[in-house]
């Protein structure tokens, strides 16, 4: 990882994203963030996880981190991270400020992430069946309600898939 990389000034998808013609040399990289340079490259890099990429990206050791709402809300919130577009289809209720990548002009893109529970392929119907009438009565529970939605969750009610 670079020392000296360019801080991202992006405030919009349009001054952060233009792909990189085939012939370049690394063909998933992406231009980005201002820098001297005439056309700077954003290169993908692995991490160990998306907490060691968060505090780089806030560190100033990498222009910008992707990842859920649900993990950098509290980067936003205190203006450590600068949001710059959510992937959702819509705004985030967490983060109205946001424009989705649509509005942004780019439509069709759309990147979510999810959380679910699962259960063993042979786990009887019945089972599966209480578990998911079980899990979407805690979603009415305000406390939980609550907690879910203030680390920007979007909730939405499973069903079993077993014909329901």
């Amino acid at each position: 990882m670079p020392k000296n990389w360019p801080r991202c000034h992006a405030r919009a998808p349009a001054s952060l994203i233009t792909v990189v013609p085939a012939s370049a040399p690394h063909p998933t990289s992406l231009s980005s963030c201002s820098s001297s340079h005439p056309r700077p490259i954003l290169r993908i890099y692995r991490t160990k996880g998306a907490g060691p990429a968060t505090i780089d990206a806030i560190a100033g050791f990498v222009p910008l981190v992707v990842d859920a709402i649900t993990s950098l809300k509290p980067h936003l919130d205190s203006n450590k991270l600068r949001g710059i577009a959510i992937g959702s289809e819509q705004r985030s209720e967490a983060a109205p400020q946001l424009a989705t990548f649509a509005e942004s002009g780019y439509p069709g893109f759309e990147a979510s992430s999810w959380w679910g529970i699962l259960a063993p392929a042979r786990t009887p119907a019945a089972i599966v069946a209480r578990l998911n009438t079980e899990l979407n009565k805690s979603l009415e529970d305000n406390m939980v309600r609550t907690r879910l939605l203030s680390h920007g969750a979007t909730l939405k009610y499973g069903r079993t898939g077993a014909g329901d």
